[in-house]
C-alpha cells in the first residue's frame, strides 16, 4: 500500500499550509482507502478531521532527530527514515507549502514503474545565480566527503540541485536516504548556512536510479512573494470553511489555491526542456 506522508510540528502557519495541502489531495480523492495519508505531528488534534493516519512525535523524538545539530531540516530526513522503516509500500513525502494539480494517486504509478520522485530539477549550481548554491558548489569543489562505508563521494561537473518539496521512495530506498543524511550532516558541518543541503544530498543519492519530476501533479509555492501572500489568507479561509463537510470543504478550499500564472508555467516548461537537452539554464526553476 502506497501512502502520502506529511510532517508538521511546532507552531506557525506551516501547519495551516499542511492542512490546506491535505485538503487539496482529498479534493481529488476523498476515499481514505484509495489515498492513505500519514501525518507525523506533535499536534494530532489539528488533523483529526482529515481522514489521515496520525503518528505522534513527541519533543524528545524531535530533539533526538536533531542529533545535537542546528539544522532543522534534518528532522525531515529522520521522519522519512522512520516512516520507511515501518512501511513496506511506497511513500510520497509532501512539503506543506503545496497543493495538488492532479490526482495524487498518479504519483504512486510512477513509483511502481521504478522511479524515485523529486519535485523539479531546479538548476545546475553554477548557473543558478543563487548565492547559497554558489557557496555549496564551492564547498563541494574544495571539500572531501565520504559515504557510510568511508568511500569518497564523487561529484560530476555542473552538479544539479533538485527541489525536494516532493520525495517519492519505496522501502528499498532506505539505504540511500541514510546515505543522504550522512552526507547532509557533513555539508552542514561546513556551511552552517546553506539551508538546501538536505535537498542537494537527497538528490545526489537518489540519482543513482532514475528520477521523475512531478511538477505536473504538485504545485510547490515556495517562492516567498507568493507564499507570504497566500499565508496571510490561509487562517481566514480555513475559519470560513470550518463547518463544511470534508468533501465540500476540500472543493471550496481548492478554488482558493494560489495559481501560477501562464507566464510562470511557460517559464518552468521552457527551462525544463532546456535542462533535458543539457543546455545551460540561468536562474532557479520553480512552479510559481
Amino acid at each position: 500500500m502506497h501512502s502520502l506522508l506529511y510532517f508538521s510540528y511546532g507552531h506557525g502557519l506551516h501547519i495551516e499550509e499542511t492542512i490546506f495541502s491535505i485538503y487539496s489531495a482529498r479534493y481529488w480523492e476523498p476515499d481514505q482507502q484509495k489515498l492513505p495519508i500519514i501525518v507525523y505531528t506533535d499536534s494530532p488534534d489539528r488533523f483529526s478531521d482529515l481522514k489521515v493516519e496520525i503518528r505522534f512525535v513527541d519533543q524528545s523524538t524531535l530533539d533526538a532527530w536533531m542529533n545535537g545539530e542546528s539544522y532543522i531540516h534534518r528532522r525531515k530526513t529522520m521522519c522519512l527514515i522512520s516512516a520507511l522503516e515501518q512501511h513496506e509500500g511506497g511513500l510520497i513525502f509532501i512539503d506543506g507549502d503545496t497543493w495538488f494539480k492532479n490526482n495524487p494517486t498518479k504519483l504512486f504509478s510512477r513509483i511502481d514503474r521504478g522511479f524515485h520522485l523529486l519535485h523539479l530539477l531546479e538548476s545546475k549550481l553554477v548557473y543558478s545565480g543563487d548565492a547559497a548554491n554558489l557557496e555549496l558548489d564551492r564547498v563541494l569543489t574544495e571539500g572531501s566527503f565520504c559515504d557510510l562505508n568511508g568511500n569518497k563521494i564523487e561529484f560530476s561537473s555542473n552538479t544539479t540541485m533538485w527541489n525536494s518539496g516532493v520525495i517519492g521512495l519505496t522501502h528499498r530506498s532506505l539505504p540511500k536516504v541514510r546515505e543522504g543524511l550522512h552526507f547532509m550532516d557533513q555539508l552542514w558541518d561546513i556551511t552552517k548556512s546553506v539551508n538546501t543541503v538536505e535537498q542537494y544530498a537527497m538528490g545526489h543519492f537518489l540519482a543513482a536510479d532514475p528520477i521523475k519530476e512531478c511538477g505536473d501533479i504538485v504545485c510547490h509555492y515556495w517562492f516567498k512573494p507568493v507564499r507570504n501572500r497566500f499565508r496571510k489568507q490561509l487562517p481566514g479561509l480555513l475559519e470560513q470553511s470550518a463547518r463544511m463537510p470534508l468533501e465540500k470543504r476540500a472543493s471550496w478550499l481548492f478554488r482558493q489555491r494560489p495559481k501560477p500564472s501562464i507566464k510562470a508555467n511557460l517559464r518552468c516548461a521552457v527551462k525544463g526542456a532546456m535542462h533535458s537537452f543539457g543546455l545551460p539554464v540561468p536562474g532557479v526553476r520553480m512552479s510559481m
